[in-house]
């Protein structure tokens, strides 16, 4: 059985060493960014919106041709690990040249970039590929300082949290269709302490009400499920 929370990482396949940074981005971006680090991996994960022009499927890897309005792309998508590429792949269906949303993070090899992919999706209208056009534009005026990132407020003591956490278990629960009351409690906690980065493992079990054992498999059915990503040797957790 493959060890828990195992999305990201695959035998052979580099690991980022530091937190990962979400950003938004098209191929142009990446490539900029890809060509000025010396490293052979990115610590950034990336989100694009893109054509999938080609799907080969070879005995280690699923190989991808990737374009957008900036450039092509080589994509891939490790198989060396039991369940790697069952989730990055979890109900994806490929049509030659239709749009797909796609995380990951850069591998360079003998000057060759491509996009390591440990989520793919496919995108069904427009409107998602408009509104991934406008969050690389607001992600370049942030790094521009056009705009600022407020300061996060300073995080809850223990027991205020989990106060707030008993008044609203049975409220909105409108971001959390189909999840049973752990998982949209665990959800919850994660939104709230994190501020849309991620959260370490031990925090979570601090500050959710399950036995440690229950929280294990609520998150690891959260990351296959598509609604948790994980991160530092899968021990850091952040909403997709």
């Amino acid at each position: 059985m493959a060890s828990q929370y195992t999305s990201r990482e695959s035998e052979g396949q580099p690991k980022p060493q530091n937190m990962i940074v979400f950003i938004p981005a098209n191929f142009a971006m990446i490539n900029n960014i890809a060509t000025r680090e010396s490293s052979e991996s990115s610590r950034e994960t990336f989100c694009v919106v893109c054509r999938v022009e080609e799907f080969n499927d070879t005995a280690a890897n699923f190989e991808l041709t990737l374009k957008d309005e900036t450039g092509i792309m080589k994509g891939r998508i490790y198989k060396s690990q039991n369940r790697t590429s069952v989730h990055a792949m979890q109900d994806y269906h490929y049509k030659h040249g239709e749009y797909a949303s796609i995380i990951g993070h850069i591998i360079k090899n003998n000057n060759e970039i491509a996009l390591v992919i440990t989520r793919i999706t496919n995108v069904s209208t427009y409107k998602e590929i408009d509104f991934h056009r406008a969050q690389v534009i607001w992600a370049q005026l942030i790094k521009n300082s056009v705009l600022k990132i407020p300061e996060k407020p300073a995080v809850k003591s223990s027991s205020q949290f989990n106060m707030e956490v008993d008044r609203s278990s049975h409220s909105n629960t409108e971001h959390y269709d189909g999840m049973n009351s752990e998982q949209q409690q665990i959800m919850k906690v994660i939104r709230d302490l994190s501020k849309g980065g991620s959260l370490k493992y031990d925090i979570i079990v601090k500050h959710v009400r399950l036995p440690p054992k229950k929280i294990k498999d609520e998150l690891e059915n959260l990351v296959n499920s598509g609604n948790l990503m994980t991160e530092d040797d899968n021990q850091s957790f952040s909403v997709v």
